[in-house]
């Protein structure tokens, strides 16, 4: 099917529940893997704990691939929409995503783990990649990107003995820790707009998540164009195919993670272990996200979304809530608040990340009774249409 095909199939602009509600699938992960690993506390040092390894197994590496996903999934039916009402839809488009990157900035200041600004700026690439109007291809290129081939090619350089850039991320992330364990407001600014960054994105980089992200965009930009979220009685054999594939794909690749990667020689480049065991790893997170996108699309076609709608709200304003998560959290844990990083266990914070996961499902439905949008979602819609002619409140018969 054709771009002009999902757009005819498209008649009515109207919300898509199941999309809103797999958005806060996503962004539940998000917030329980931040909770496990004290928004990045835990990494400066590492202990063993059952909670934060289960955790890791089912949203680690594949809660910030949903987000991807739902991303360009957002993106097809933004763009479809446009060509309905006969608007020029990829210059907001793009406005839309430079305004997430400056969101981004602003959330780094105050937590360096900050995946908007990443998504904001691949997301511009998101344009050129819809002029392909061959889903054939456009899907050649998601798979270039998923497999991972500039990882591939790192593994290899490393090999060599060349391009051992990984050191870099060692050297920031041992500077940008030692400010959020024992430095003030200072330096905490300074580490996570200066070293603190440049941590994440050299992770983001040498992790290969930069170019899985791309890929999870194209694909989601796909499954947008062909509906498969939204019709979802026509792919339910679709549905059954992924479940039984990449459940199957998944767990084999986690299973024998440690198998595969010794076919690497252990070598003596920076990095290049830590790169193989990257690419496996990732692998096996696409798999398990893939697995996991496809049951819970069928849970939902089943009960036909009475049970899973309450979930809505949350994914509707998953930008405020993902913000306002940093910001109750982070002068929790880190020493230029209460400095309590060093108090609290993986399992306290598991079981403090579901229950605040409540409270925030509860504040999301409640603040839509009155009004159309979160305070991010409204204020990031207002930018990007540069109006404050939006309704805010909703209106009450």
């Amino acid at each position: 099917m054709t771009s002009q095909q999902g757009c005819a199939a498209l008649t009515v602009p109207q919300r898509f529940l199941q999309v809103d509600a797999f958005r806060a699938l996503a962004l539940f992960g998000l917030f329980i893997v931040h909770c496990v690993e004290l928004f990045e506390l835990h990494w400066a040092d590492p202990k063993p704990s059952f909670w934060f390894d289960t955790t890791f197994l089912v949203f680690g590496g594949k809660a910030f691939a949903m987000f991807a996903l739902s991303f360009g999934l957002s993106f097809s039916i933004i763009m479809n929409r446009a060509a309905l009402r006969n608007e020029p839809g990829e210059g907001r488009f793009l406005w839309r995503c430079l305004i997430l990157m400056l969101i981004g900035v602003l959330h780094t200041a105050i937590y360096r783990g900050d995946i908007l600004m990443k998504l904001g700026l691949l997301g511009l690439l998101l344009v050129p990649f819809n002029r392909i109007k061959s889903n054939a291809v456009l899907f050649g290129f998601a798979l270039l990107f998923l497999i991972n081939v500039p990882l591939i090619v790192r593994i290899l350089l490393n090999y060599a003995g060349v391009n051992n850039g990984f050191q870099l991320f060692v050297d920031a992330n041992t500077v940008s820790m030692q400010a959020y364990m024992t430095g003030g407001l200072y330096d905490f600014f300074v580490s996570n707009l200066g070293a603190g960054s440049v941590t994440a994105w050299l992770y983001m980089f040498e992790s290969g998540r930069l170019s899985q992200i791309m890929g999870l965009f194209l694909l989601g930009l796909i499954l947008g164009r062909l509906n498969v979220f939204t019709d979802l009685a026509r792919y339910q054999v679709c549905r059954w195919v992924t479940v039984l594939i990449s459940g199957g794909l998944g767990l084999t690749l986690y299973q024998y993670q440690t198998e595969l990667s010794a076919w690497f020689p252990a070598s003596a480049a920076i990095g290049a272990n830590f790169y193989v065991s990257s690419l496996v790893g990732g692998w096996a997170n696409l798999f398990i996200m893939f697995f996991q996108t496809a049951i819970f699309f069928e849970l939902w076609f089943l009960v036909k979304g009475n049970v899973l709608t309450w979930v809505a709200p949350l994914g509707q304003m998953s930008l405020t809530l993902y913000v306002g998560q940093s910001i109750v959290f982070v002068p929790l844990l880190y020493n230029v608040g209460l400095g309590l990083f060093d108090n609290v266990t993986a399992g306290q914070m598991f079981w403090v990340g579901i229950l605040c996961f409540i409270l925030q499902g509860i504040f999301a439905a409640a603040w839509l009774q009155r009004f159309n949008y979160g305070p991010l979602e409204w204020l990031w819609r207002a930018l990007t249409q540069r109006s404050c002619d939006i309704p805010f409140r909703r209106k009450i018969s």
